[in-house]
């Protein structure tokens, strides 16, 4: 009984050590939970975190996502799983495909292997009435189409919140008609992934950081 009781202690004082020196303990948890429950491919369902490494805090950016590159090639994967999970009617894209529509060359630069990046969170982007021009000449680095659906559905599913009710998040890449793809929740109550202006700008909408 002393032996299992001692077991018993050592690991939870091992689990209090855990999430006392690791600031991002509980986030890797919610993280691996979100893929878990809504994804189907067992390919999405298992972030590894002791592969990845995260950024270093910096400013307000401080709310962790973790990336599967390879998802980008088939990014309707991330749309249709917010689908399948929120309703098929609770989601619009302006492509029958995204992965279709997207110009890929014009996506800012990402590591090739997971990735976990940082960002301010919240309902509304950080960077307001900035265009999409406006960060590519500026060197800012904000969340692509695939960062930000998956930001956007964890949000959801965490907290029961949408991203983007007042304003719009404009994303770091085009597509093949040269517009400035974006996110945003819509009057009808819908996560809608959609493109327009490269120049527009709007004290309400604008852009999300990131680091990594």
């Amino acid at each position: 009984m002393r032996a299992i009781a001692k077991r018993a202690t050592q690991k939870i004082l091992g689990l209090v050590k855990r999430r006392e020196y690791d600031i991002f303990f509980e986030e890797k948890e919610k993280i691996s939970h979100f893929y878990k429950t809504c994804f189907k491919d067992e390919k999405w369902r298992n972030p590894d975190f002791g592969l990845t490494l995260f950024p270093e805090i910096t400013g307000n950016l401080k709310r962790p996502e973790y990336i599967f590159p390879e998802m980008n090639k088939v990014i309707d994967v991330a749309f249709d799983s917010y689908a399948d999970y929120f309703g098929k009617d609770k989601v619009y894209k302006a492509w029958k495909k995204i992965a279709d529509a997207m110009d890929y060359k014009s996506i800012q630069s990402r590591p090739e292997k997971d990735y976990i990046y940082l960002h301010v969170g919240g309902d509304e982007p950080d960077l307001l009435n900035y265009s999409y021009n406006d960060g590519v000449g500026q060197n800012i680095l904000f969340m692509t189409p695939l960062e930000g659906i998956i930001a956007a559905f964890r949000y959801r599913f965490e907290t029961g919140r949408m991203y983007d009710v007042v304003g719009l998040t404009r994303f770091a890449a085009l597509d093949q008609n040269g517009r400035a793809m974006f996110m945003y929740w819509d009057y009808d109550g819908k996560f809608y992934v959609d493109g327009r202006g490269r120049d527009l700008r709007n004290s309400e909408r604008g852009l999300r950081q990131v680091s990594f």
